[in-house]
């Protein structure tokens, strides 16, 4: 998610959504929020919504042919509010879950059943209040601040891991196997996952429960990125932050263990080469406090070993479906000798391969560019210049599978 607003625009992520202004914000532009979609093709479609006024999206996913009728709809999380006071009826109705339709601007609707009176400075909100649980009401507007989203079997979830107000844990969005829709948005409920922390945000503490991104492997088991409290030097000591595994038994969820090795975590870090782009003024040495969020190189990189640790068994002992690379670079950046390995053909996944309404091409291990018979394309052809560099989206290599290092430019 984004914003309509032109480029350098100050204090954009803190402006008023267009027919939602808070009159107690300090920042008083008005920019709509936007869910930027990027085709197969290389086209970007994008669709205007008004939410999450005063603060931010932060993340949207699509449904296609949801309940199994002909609609799409984009299911949206976020915060609202940047003002002071008792939060407005129509800031409160901003935040938490929203729906849109794709193409069709201002066609956000919020999801959840309203909670508490309209209006008022504690207990008002749409989807889940802390309330529910016996604990005394909070800021209005605020148990539903939610960050993550995923949809599994049909079914939406969503996480909330900041702010002081609601419960930091993992929540199901309606029932199962049913996402919401147009006409049944004011009457979905939110429920937390069982065995999943059900206490205040507030008692979380450094070691607390700080969920963003969520994968589900299967239906016994998810993922969670549990990013920590952002402070940089609990992050390298907590013993929850990192990639989470939790598994499904008996009705409950259970915590299996958290991933910490190879993250880095409390780290600083810079971004390799970002200075050596021309016409970039940021420096290559821009460093932030390294977490795990909901970057989907982050998440295949810890679970490699159980979702392709066959694969990867069966390529070094000669499998008729693998190729007979070895992955063993000491650096855990995997090379071009690697490719085939871990079920990948002409060092690109199989299920990539198939798709040839995009170019696909290999990066090398150490920024240095292959030798022309390796800069092939999906399409046979062979890049232009290495002025195609320019403008692609890079993704890492996994550090203990064979996942090559791509760069994606639409074809």
């Amino acid at each position: 998610m984004g914003y309509d607003a032109a480029v350098n625009d100050l204090d954009v992520s803190n402006s008023n959504s267009p027919n939602h202004v808070d009159p107690t914000n300090p920042v008083t532009s008005v920019h709509a929020r936007v869910v930027a979609e990027l085709g197969f093709d290389g086209s970007l479609h994008r669709t205007k919504v008004n939410v999450y006024s005063g603060d931010n999206g932060r993340g949207a996913i699509r449904a296609n042919k949801v309940n199994g009728t002909p609609a799409d709809q984009y299911f949206m999380v976020g915060n609202a509010g940047n003002g002071s006071g008792t939060q407005p009826v129509l800031i409160v109705d901003d935040t938490g879950v929203q729906l849109a339709t794709p193409g069709s601007d201002g066609s956000d609707t919020v999801v959840g059943v309203q909670q508490g009176t309209p209006g008022s400075k504690n207990g008002f909100q749409f989807g889940f209040a802390v309330g529910q649980l016996g604990f005394a009401a909070d800021k209005s507007g605020k148990d539903d601040n939610f960050r993550g989203l995923a949809i599994f079997n049909n079914t939406l979830y969503v996480t909330k891991g900041s702010g002081s107000n609601g419960i930091n844990t993992v929540y199901q969005v309606g029932a199962s196997g049913v996402l919401p829709t147009r006409d049944t948005a004011s009457s979905t409920a939110f429920s937390i996952l069982p065995g999943f922390p059900s206490n205040p945000s507030v008692n979380s503490g450094a070691n607390g429960f700080y969920p963003f991104g969520l994968w589900f492997a299967d239906a016994n088991t998810l993922y969670v990125a549990q990013e920590g409290d952002g402070k940089l030097t609990d992050a390298a000591t907590s013993p929850t932050a990192g990639l989470q595994k939790w598994i499904y038994a008996n009705g409950t969820w259970s915590l299996a263990y958290t991933l910490q090795k190879g993250l880095n975590l409390g780290t600083a870090y810079h971004v390799k080469r970002l200075s050596d782009r021309p016409g970039n003024r940021r420096s290559a040495q821009h460093h932030r406090p390294r977490e795990p969020r909901r970057h989907h190189d982050d998440l295949r990189r810890d679970v490699d070993r159980e979702q392709f640790g066959r694969a990867r068994s069966r390529s070094e002992s000669g499998g008729r479906h693998y190729g007979q690379g070895r992955c063993d670079d000491a650096s855990g950046e995997r090379s071009f000798r690697c490719r085939r390995a871990a079920g990948f053909r002409n060092g690109l996944p199989r299920r990539v391969v198939r798709s040839r309404q995009l170019r696909w091409r290999l990066w090398p291990d150490e920024g240095q560019w292959p030798r022309p018979r390796q800069r092939r394309e999906l399409t046979g052809r062979r890049l232009r210049s290495n002025q195609d560099r320019r403008g692609s989206l890079i993704v890492r290599s996994d550090r203990n599978l064979c996942w090559p290092r791509i760069a994606l430019q639409a074809g």
